[in-house]
């Protein structure tokens, strides 16, 4: 119920000549009733290309369908970073975008940058299901066993986020523990752990489990930036 909705500002996914950011935007955290109504919009949208209900099932006009209610968010939580006070309402944001076909003007990496960066804010401002725990491991099974990358792209970006954060502390407290115990291991096992041990000695601390679990003081090892980004290469 807070006003103004909880929000973060972000770099526009666009550059000038020179490689920097055209500008800055904020991304609003949008309530329930405004995701019923891009999605209600975005399957009106598909009815009057004659699409039938049976054609929006298929995987391919589906695929149309989550792209069309992307837009239709965007064109709502996208907004100027500075706003104006409203004795009633509190800092009102002006609309970036002044509907979705606005949006649709933007390249798809544009849009996915974008859309990448609202499902971050709206993550970090929950509610949300975490991971458990046990989830987690059986995920770095899975993916030691299968030596590849594809299971991932089956993942929300939120657990995505979660499951880097999770093995980058697993992978971290391994590298310090055996580190600290090399000189008293035998020279030919210590050969075989240097390649797997991590210098971390340069970033500080550990995050510990309350960091990774989240909170209103918590933060994140992998940074909201570094998430998106990863999700536009690991999405092309």
């Amino acid at each position: 119920m807070q006003k103004p909705r909880p929000s973060e500002v972000f770099d526009f996914p666009q550059k000038d000549e020179n490689g920097e950011p055209m500008g800055k935007v904020r991304i609003m955290t949008l309530k329930m009733e405004q995701h019923d109504e891009a999605k209600r919009k975005a399957h009106e949208k598909l009815k009057r290309k004659n699409f039938s209900n049976e054609d929006l099932s298929s995987p391919a006009i589906s695929a149309l369908y989550s792209d069309a209610v992307a837009k239709e968010v965007l064109a709502m939580c996208v907004v100027q970073v500075d706003g104006m006070e409203n004795p009633d309402k509190g800092i009102i944001y002006s609309p970036i975008f002044r509907d979705a076909d606005d949006v649709a003007q933007l390249s798809a990496s544009e849009v996915l940058v974008l859309f990448s960066a609202y499902q971050l804010v709206q993550h970090k401002y929950g509610p949300w299901e975490r991971m458990d725990p046990e989830d987690i491991d059986a995920w770095i099974k899975r993916l030691g066993v299968g030596g590849s990358g594809f299971p991932l792209l089956s993942m929300p970006l939120q657990d995505l986020v979660e499951l880097t954060t999770a093995l980058a502390v697993k992978i971290c407290t391994v590298s310090s523990l055996l580190a600290s115990h090399l000189s008293s291991l035998p020279p030919g096992f210590v050969s075989s752990l240097k390649s797997l041990i991590t210098d971390i000695g340069s970033y500080g601390d550990l995050a510990s489990s309350q960091d990774v679990a989240g909170g209103e003081k918590s933060q994140s090892i992998l940074g909201i930036e570094d998430a998106i980004s990863y999700a536009a290469v690991l999405k092309e």
